[in-house]
């Protein structure tokens, strides 16, 4: 981080690498933090790989496979620190490598002291039984919370540092000082603490392993070595304080979580427990939001313009100009702050009894969090950053995730468990064979088309925002998200749509949405200005108005590839909707329900009388340059740009189609599709110069807009009898890519289907299985 490459070679590199400094190991006061963070930064993972053959004795073997895994991370630490020299602002050190190897030895060591344990505690934290799962959270919490008030590990033995740090009054044996001196500050910090170690103790009384005596010894013994320890980070503040509070929280756990409270519950508690988790869940957001917008300084039109621009700055930015201990503890609080949210969307799926109540209070909840950091950028003493939203939604993820965890799911039986599995990975192996193939072939076209001489300029501005192999390995991941994205949210959810034109209406807005956000973070700036322009509003980000005409741009592209691409699946697939006799996106109409003609006819009175009137409204209208109005006839205002719709119809509608037609058993069928893609490629040709001036006089210069586009730069001109065949050999190309597309689609399709109607007949028979009149009849023909 932040990505900024220095361009040098790798041979550069490598004498670089040669010359930094590899003796000094020495601890400073300076570099006293990094030195711990990085002595303490490979210790999971290296632990991790231990304890995957910890039932493994202590011998020859298993020390090797110790010593093979801390030699393979210190590798990868060497390769850390050898990239770190291809980026300005990062310093390459073999100090980091050698404190890391440290750590890993005293990994090492404990680990063999302790090894029966440790798989013990591995075997105890995968258990599913509920009183291990309340014993792992309080453990779970206990760590985050041991390793936050050892932050940022500025670590030091030294006496003398020690008394410096009691003479600058960091050390406090007074209870309740802090409050005193910061009564709002004081008082925040004590409600934290305390339900922190109520949790920790809750979580201990919940898993009936312990009797409070030995939670309370627990508790207050870790408060109070929690403390000590703290006199050893010379940047955190020691307060008895602390200790005082986690006696306090023990207490009111004893008062509050006695064994009959937490094992018994009313039949009136049980029924309002609703009503008392979204009371609970309301009054939790509006704390959240009321320390989000405290003092409610409102600020002017400028200043929220302003704000609005650093919302949507570059994600975690901001945390990299932090310094680490902050950056760390705003990532772990702004995750943490969310997780209950996150826990009661979990809850309310699963106990409320209309899923679609259920969808709409998640769907709320997640509204509700967007505008929490959101409103900020309205007030004046506060920072709203892209980065917090991301944070807080991992924060609903991860709490929605402990919760079904905590909740576990319903044990099948193991043939029928076995077979849904197989049928999953089915899925996900089809998936996966359809995009890794066509990723690396994109991949080695794009470095080719690069290279070529005569590649236009205009298309490789659009890989040079990073070094090359960085650029391409992007933007093929983003082509392969353009291409396959429709067909897997179209299979994976068949059930909810009742026709292709159904799913094309939801999935198209959404579809282009994505697309263009894909373009504003893979492609140059200055790429994306020649074709929208450059921003002209002042009140709003130029994100947001880059965003808006990409998406005025390209909405009837995105609509009519979602379009031909779902219509030709129902029509080689006859995609299966609730049975195998039934279809989803149905062909065939039933009762109470619009016949499909309607449907399509619904489809294309929306795109050509709402779609393509917000584009021109967008591209042509509300124009901010001349980049692109200058190339269309009369700037435009013609209804000579239908041709350019035209074109997108008939490319879309051919690459889809071609390779049915093609492929048909009727030599009538056939004949025709080879008749229409011939003719196909100068109909192209004439629909698109229909759209464009025929000449245009620019950099001192006359030539016609597809000589601009096609040329390898404007020195080089290409003549006009060559412009006509290139395009039409670029046309065939694209027909043949979107008709190797489809194919592929169809194939995965048919596999996904397949797996699907599997696992139909596996739930029946599971259903059968478990059903009375089954056990009935098993129980007559044991007898």
């Amino acid at each position: 981080m932040p990505f900024n490459f220095n361009g040098i070679s790798l041979i550069e590199g490598l004498e670089r690498f040669a010359e930094v400094d590899k003796d000094t190991i020495a601890i400073t006061a300076t570099n006293r933090a990094d030195w711990f963070t990085n002595f303490l930064l490979m210790i999971p993972a290296y632990t991790c790989l231990l304890l995957v053959n910890s039932r493994q004795k202590f011998g020859l073997r298993s020390v090797i496979y110790a010593l093979s895994a801390m030699f393979a991370i210190a590798c990868v630490s060497v390769a850390i620190e050898f990239a770190q020299v291809f980026f300005d602002g990062r310093i390459s050190s073999f100090k980091d490598v050698y404190s890391q190897v440290l750590g890993m030895c005293l990994a090492f060591v404990i680990f063999f002291m302790l090894r029966k344990r440790a798989h013990a505690l591995l075997c105890k934290f995968s258990s599913t039984k509920p009183a291990d799962k309340w014993e792992v959270y309080a453990t779970l919490i206990l760590l985050v919370f041991i390793f936050y008030n050892l932050m940022p590990f500025d670590l030091s033995m030294s006496f003398t540092e020690i008394a410096n740090k009691w003479s600058e009054g960091k050390i406090s044996t007074i209870p309740f000082l802090s409050v005193v001196q910061n009564p709002f500050q004081g008082l925040l910090s004590i409600a934290v603490d305390t339900l922190i170690w109520l949790g920790i103790t809750w979580c201990f009384l919940k898993s009936g392993k312990y009797h409070f005596q030995k939670v309370a010894t627990i508790v207050v013994s870790i408060a109070i070595v929690l403390e000590i320890l703290q006199l050893t980070v010379l940047s955190r503040y020691t307060d008895i304080t602390d200790v005082i509070v986690a006696i306090i929280a023990v207490v009111l756990a004893k008062k509050l979580f006695t064994r009959h409270a937490i094992h018994t519950q009313s039949a009136d508690q049980s029924s309002s427990k609703m009503s008392y988790v979204i009371a609970a869940a309301l009054i939790y957001y509006l704390m959240l939001l009321g320390f989000a917008t405290f003092p409610m300084d409102i600020v002017g039109r400028k200043q929220f313009a302003t704000s609005l621009g650093n919302y949507f700055s570059t994600p975690f930015e901001v945390y990299w100009k932090d310094q680490p201990y902050v950056a760390i503890s705003n990532i772990i609080r702004k995750i943490a702050v969310m997780i209950p949210l996150g826990m009661l969307i979990a809850y309310w799926r699963q106990h409320l009894r209309e899923p679609k109540i259920a969808n709409v209070l998640a769907v709320f909840v997640v509204l509700a969090v967007f505008f929490q950091e959101f409103v900020q950028t309205l007030i004046a003493s506060k920072v709203a950053s892209i980065s917090d939203t991301v944070l807080n939604f991992l924060g609903l993820f991860l709490g929605y995730m402990i919760y079904r965890y905590h909740k576990g799911k319903q044990v099948q039986p193991t043939e029928e468990r076995k077979e849904e599995q197989k049928g999953a990975k089915g899925r996900l192996s089809a998936y996966f064979t359809l995009v890794l193939p066509i990723f690396f072939v994109l991949y080695i076209f794009l470095i080719v088309l690069y290279k070529l001489p005569f590649t236009p300029y205009n298309v490789k501005e659009l890989l040079e925002l990073y070094s090359l192999p960085v650029s391409v390995f992007i933007i093929a991941l983003f082509i392969c998200f353009a291409l396959f994205s429709p067909v897997i949210v179209m299979l994976q959810y068949r059930h909810k749509f009742s026709s292709w034109s159904h799913f094309v209406l939801l999935f198209g807005p959404l579809f282009t949405f994505l697309v263009s956000m894909g373009m504003l973070l893979v492609f140059p700036k200055e790429a994306i200005f020649d074709i929208v322009g450059s921003p002209v509003w002042k009140h709003l980000p130029n994100f947001i108005e880059l965003l808006y005409r990409l998406v005025g741009l390209l909405l009837p592209i995105c609509m009519l590839y979602v379009a031909m691409l779902a219509h030709n699946l129902i029509q080689r697939n006859r995609i299966q909707k609730k049975m195998p006799t039934k279809t989803p996106l149905q062909s065939q109409s039933t009762r109470g329900e619009l016949p499909n003609a309607y449907r399509a006819a619904a489809f294309w009175v929306s795109f050509l009388f709402i779609v393509l009137p917000f584009s021109f409204f967008v591209v042509v209208v509300q124009a901010g340059t001349d980049n692109l109005t200058e190339l269309f006839e009369m700037g435009g205002y013609s209804f000579s740009m239908l041709g350019f719709v035209l074109f997108f119809i008939m490319l879309s509608h051919l690459g889809l189609r071609i390779y049915a037609w093609l492929s048909s058993k009727n030599l009538k069928n056939t004949i025709l599709g080879l008749i229409y893609l011939i003719v196909a490629g100068p109909l192209a040709y004439e629909f698109v110069q229909l759209g464009f001036v025929d000449y245009l006089l620019k950099y001192n210069r006359l030539f016609s807009p597809l000589q601009f586009l096609l040329s390898p730069d404007r020195d080089s001109l290409l003549a006009p009898e060559t412009v006509k065949t290139v395009f039409i050999m670029l046309f065939y190309v694209l027909v043949a890519s979107l008709s190797l597309t489809s194919i592929l689609h169809i194939r995965v399709s048919s596999k996904v289907l397949a797996n699907c109607k599997r696992d139909m007949q596996i739930e029946a028979n599971a259903k059968d299985i478990l059903s009375p009149r089954y056990k009935t009849r098993d129980k007559h023909q044991s007898m």
